[in-house]
């Protein structure tokens, strides 16, 4: 019995849908079709179409092409999505006809337009261009749903195509609006203008070489900071329109003084909102935005002025605050755009002295105070870090202590292949915890972190380590003899003799044992003896007697076995401290420290 009655409800569904499908059928008929060869809205392409017309839903809506660009021209002018203009145009141009149901038929099946949804239609959408033009009346879907019913012009019959072709419509003229704040890419700006009350006028301009400031002043300025700017316009949303607004288009038409009066209102008047202008190319208008107050009931968001003042929306505060800069805030911090590789001389000058280093083939040398070899990585060390110095801050000439007058201790000349660059260090503070920088072409003091700063160019001692702080460089296989005198007078020499040339030691002309161990060390330090620091250039007949040269506390002579090759002493004074002593190479005008370790290996010599 149970069975039965499941059977008996089954068979009664399928008469149910089998009844509701005839009545469906006379509804919303499916008439016989007439295909055609065309399967496609249109024969050609939509490229030259440069007008769209749609009315929808009580609007009315225009959009033009101009050059590259879709703008929107009614209800009001405005700037356009124009992705949605492109997806909607490919949409269109790409649609294919699913059924072609003639007029005739309609008639003979007692129907009308106003069964399809299209007496009167959802919505009519114009394409024109300077040699075509379609109009299409959009209606209701077919019964299934996979279709949409189109009236293509006045022609008697019906279209079937994809509803997509009535879905992609927006709702309104805010469908199409962009919503984005720039449409202009940051690669193409060339010019930035910032105006906002009580600070000075910015105008930035963009070069090969980067940004520089062209008002209130002429400086470099920051890549990283302009690019920042730009980049927030960029990444800027429109969260909403608040003028002209779709659903009150009657204030569309309003007078200038009426514009003036509601611009006061949104805080865009020039006494109160911020202006950023943009400019892509000389040749084309800049375009500028206004910054007004935030919304009382979005306080998160402000108002903006779009471009020739024709809308008015709602973007997020950072956007504004933002470009609450200073000039200064925009200057390039970097003290030099050039690379340490460019440098082709240098000058530095302490007091009386002055160094003077040139690059030749790619190697430093030292040609004041004396012509001496340049420590290679020192030099390159101290240039990196000093075309790499980034200011604390910059005062420009209308900074209250700009004209604050402070005493250099060391300048500085660098020259380039394209010119030269000088400037002076001085302190900017009691403590000397910051350095003030001054150069001779540009109207700027930089403020810069003393520990920031090389060595070289902050104390004496920093600039000799720009010496190559090698005393002497004797191969082990070019040594003949080593000679060792101390202060007392006693005399060791360490040579090759024998028929096999082996090392033998003499003290005060008697012989004596070699220490195999020890003479390797001392071999290995005289291949590349290096001093602890340099203490100065120049050496007087006082300073002999002041560092105690007059009577060396320990004098090393070695000979090499070329007869034409000059003899090197290692002459070893008074102590420095605890743990140095100074020393000086015979011949030579510079002044080293060496350290006890160094010393006692040298008097291994001496053992």
């Amino acid at each position: 019995m149970g069975n039965r009655r499941i059977i008996l409800f089954f068979l009664l569904g399928i008469i149910l849908c089998v009844l509701a499908s005839v009545c469906m059928k006379g509804r919303f008929p499916i008439l016989p079709s007439e295909r055609e060869s065309r399967v496609s809205l249109f024969d050609g392409s939509l490229e030259d179409v440069d007008h769209v017309t749609l009315d929808l839903r009580g609007s009315h809506i225009g959009l033009i092409r101009q050059g590259e660009r879709w703008v929107m021209t009614a209800p009001f002018s405005a700037e356009v999505d124009q992705a949605a203009v492109l997806k909607l145009l490919d949409r269109y141009e790409t649609a294919r006809v699913r059924d072609v149901i003639a007029f005739a038929d309609l008639r003979k099946k007692g129907y009308s337009l106003q069964e399809f949804g299209l007496s009167p239609a959802a919505a009519h959408i114009l394409f024109e261009g300077p040699h075509f033009r379609r109009q299409f009346s959009i209606g209701s879907r077919s019964p299934t749903g996979s279709g949409v019913y189109l009236r293509m012009d006045t022609q008697e019959q019906i279209l079937v195509a994809d509803p997509e072709l009535f879905t992609l419509l927006p709702a309104d003229a805010n469908g199409f609006r962009s919503r984005r704040l720039v449409a202009e890419e940051i690669g193409q700006i060339r010019s930035l203008e910032i105006r906002q009350p009580g600070k000075p006028f910015i105008r930035l301009g963009k070069e090969d070489s980067g940004w520089f400031l062209r008002q209130p002043i002429t400086a470099s300025a920051s890549d990283r900071r302009v690019t920042e700017l730009l980049t927030r316009l960029s990444q800027a949303r429109i969260a909403s329109f608040v003028w002209p607004s779709v659903s009150n288009l009657v204030d569309v038409a309003q007078s200038e003084a009426q514009l003036k009066v509601r611009r006061g209102l949104y805080g865009l008047d020039p006494d109160r909102g911020i202006s950023v202008l943009i400019q892509t190319a000389r040749e084309n208008a800049p375009r500028e935005w206004v910054f007004g107050v935030p919304d009382k009931e979005s306080p998160a968001l402000s108002y903006v002025l779009l471009p020739n003042g024709e809308s008015i929306g709602l973007v997020s505060n950072t956007v504004a605050e933002a470009f609450h800069v200073m000039p200064g805030e925009l200057r390039d911090l970097r003290l030099f755009s050039q690379s340490p590789d460019a440098v082709e001389r240098m000058k530095v000058v302490f007091g009386q002295t002055t160094f003077a280093l040139a690059r030749t083939n790619g190697i430093w040398s030292l040609e004041a105070p004396i012509a001496d070899r340049a420590d290679q990585l020192v030099v390159s060390g101290a240039l990196t870090s000093l075309l790499g110095l980034h200011a604390l801050s910059v005062a420009g000439p209308d900074d209250e202590d700009a004209n604050e007058k402070v005493v250099p201790f060391c300048q500085v000349e660098l020259e380039f292949p394209d010119g030269k660059r000088a400037f002076s260090i001085g302190h900017d503070d009691v403590a000397g915890e910051v350095l003030r920088v001054d150069f001779t072409d540009v109207a700027a003091h930089y403020r810069v972190a003393a520990t920031n700063m090389p060595a070289p160019f902050l104390t004496m001692d920093g600039l000799l380590s720009l010496r190559e702080k090698t005393l002497v460089s004797i191969p082990k296989d070019s040594i003949r003899r080593i000679t060792a005198k101390t202060q007392e007078g006693n005399v060791r020499v360490i040579e090759k003799k024998g028929e096999h040339p082996a090392w033998q030691a003499t003290a005060n002309d008697k012989p004596e044992p070699v220490d195999e161990a020890k003479l390797n060390a001392l071999f290995t330090l005289l291949a590349n003896l290096k001093a602890k620091r340099i203490e100065k250039f120049g050496l007087s007949l006082e300073d002999l007697q002041t560092y105690g040269f007059r009577q060396p506390w320990f004098e090393l002579t070695v000979d090499v076995e070329s007869a034409d090759a000059v003899r090197k002493a290692v002459l070893i004074g008074n102590p420095v401290g605890t743990d140095s002593r100074y020393a000086m190479v015979r011949g030579s005008n510079v002044l080293f420290v060496l350290s006890s370790d160094t010393v006692k290996t040298l008097m291994m010599a001496d053992d």
